[in-house]
C-alpha cells in the first residue's frame, strides 16, 4: 500500500523519484520501505541502474525544515529555552558571511512568537534564534546521538552515511538549525523521529530480526544498542510543539487522520550544486501518529516535484493516507482526547505565563 500510494504522488507531481519509510519507534522495526521507480525483481533490467537501489537508504539529501523539530529538541533539552518562551522573529536575518539575508518563506511583520509557534509557522529566522542559545558543539551532539552522521545500521547494501561536518562555522550552524548544510536519508530521519515518539530513546533502525537457518534454527541479528537522545520530558514537549504543526495556522494543517492525533513537520529544501545555484528542491513531511501514544513514525520526501512546491501539499498527503491506512489495519486505537491547545503568539498565552 505504501508503495502504491507513493507511486500515485510522484506521477501527479511529476516527481523525478520519492521514498517513504513506516517505523515502530519503540522497537526500531521497519514496516514498510518503498521506492518510486521500483524495480520488478522479475525483470530489474527494466528499470534504469541509476533506480535499482533503494533510494531511501543511499540518496541522502538536505531535509530542509523537517529538521527544525530536531534542533528544537535539542534547544529545550538543554534548558536553554521552553517551549512557550517568546522570541521576537522579524521575516529576515543578516548574518555574516552570507552575501543576502537569510529569510522566512514570505514577508511578514516582527513576529512575538513561542518557541513552539517558530516550528508551526516553520521560520527559518526563528529556528536561528533558538539555535543561537546553545553552542554549536552542543547542537552537533544531539544530532549524532539522534543518528546523523553514521549509517543507520539496517543492513541493506549500500547504505550512506549522509553529511555532518564536524567543525561549524556559525553561518553553518545557522542553515543546520533550519535544515540546509548536512545531508540525510529517510531512514536517519525515521530513526530520529522515532526517539521523539518513543520518550527520547532511540532504537536503532533494522529489517531483519533472525535468519532461520535451514535446519529451522533462527539465529537472532543483534541489534545496535539504544541511545537516550533527549529527556522523556523533553520528548514529550516537542510531540506537543509538532502537533502545533498539524493545527489550525500551522504549515501542515492539511495532514489529518481522523480519530487520530498527529505529530508532524513539513519540509522544503533547496538543492544546490558547487556554485550555489539552484537545481532542484526535496520536499518532505516526517511525523508521528498517535500523537498521545506514538506507535507508528512515517517519512516521505519528493525530489524535485514539478507540481507542487511544499511539503504540505507533496509528501504531506501520502504520509495522511498511510497512516488512515496503516493505524486501524495494526489494531492501533484511535486517540482518546483532542489535541491540546499550544500557544503559537505570545498573545495566546495564558495570563501569568
Amino acid at each position: 500500500m505504501v508503495e502504491r500510494t507513493l507511486a500515485a504522488k510522484v506521477a501527479e507531481a511529476k516527481a523525478a523519484f520519492g521514498s517513504a519509510v513506516v517505523l515502530d519507534p519503540s522497537t526500531g522495526s521497519i514496516v514498510a520501505l518503498a521506492d518510486v521507480p521500483h524495480v520488478n525483481p522479475d525483470n530489474p533490467d527494466g528499470v534504469a541502474e541509476e533506480d535499482r537501489g533503494s533510494r531511501a537508504v543511499s540518496a541522502p539529501f538536505e531535509p530542509g525544515s523537517v529538521q527544525k523539530a530536531l534542533t528544537m529538541a535539542a534547544v529545550v533539552d538543554s534548558g536553554a529555552a521552553r517551549p512557550n518562551d517568546v522570541l521576537t522573529v522579524p521575516d529576515s536575518i543578516v548574518r555574516e558571511g552570507w552575501p543576502r539575508p537569510i529569510s522566512d518563506f514570505a514577508p511578514h511583520e516582527d513576529w512575538q512568537l513561542t518557541l513552539s509557534g517558530i516550528l508551526a509557522k516553520s521560520s527559518n529566522v526563528g529556528t536561528i534564534k533558538a539555535a543561537d542559545l546553545i553552542s554549536k558543539r552542543e547542537l552537533r551532539d544531539y544530532l549524532v546521538r539522534f543518528g546523523y552522521g553514521s549509517e543507520p545500521g539496517t543492513g541493506m547494501p549500500g547504505e550512506s552515511a549522509g553529511l555532518l561536518d564536524d567543525e561549524w562555522s556559525d553561518l553553518r550552524r545557522d542553515t543546520i538549525s533550519y535544515g540546509q548544510g548536512l545531508s540525510t536519508t529517510i531512514v536517519h530521519l525515521a530513526s530520529a523521529y522515532g526517539a521523539l515518539a518513543n520518550d527520547g530513546l532511540r532504537i536503532p533502525p533494522r529489517l531483519v530480526e533472525a535468519v532461520v537457518e535451514n535446519d529451522g534454527t533462527e539465529r537472532p541479528v543483534p541489534q545496535a544498542e539504544p541511545v537516550q537522545v533527549v529527556s522523556a520530558k523533553t520528548a514529550r514537549q516537542v510531540t506537543r510543539m509538532l502537533e502545533s504543526v498539524v493545527g489550525p495556522g500551522g504549515t501542515a494543517s492539511n495532514v489529518v487522520v481522523d480519530g487520530y492525533r498527529i505529530a508532524g513537520k513539513t519540509g522544503t529544501a533547496q538543492r544546490l550544486d558547487a556554485t550555489g545555484a539552484q537545481i532542484g528542491r526535496t520536499t518532505s513531511f516526517a511525523g508521528y501518529a498517535p500523537a498521545d501514544d506514538p506507535q507508528l513514525v512515517v517519512v516521505v520526501s519528493l525530489q524535485d516535484p514539478v507540481a507542487g512546491s511544499s511539503g504540505g501539499g507533496t509528501a504531506g498527503p501520502v504520509f495522511s493516507d498511510i497512516m488512515k491506512f496503516a493505524l486501524p489495519r495494526l489494531g492501533i486505537a484511535p486517540s482518546g482526547a483532542p489535541a491540546p491547545r499550544v500557544p503559537v503568539f505570545a498573545d495566546e498565552l495564558p495570563a501569568g505565563n
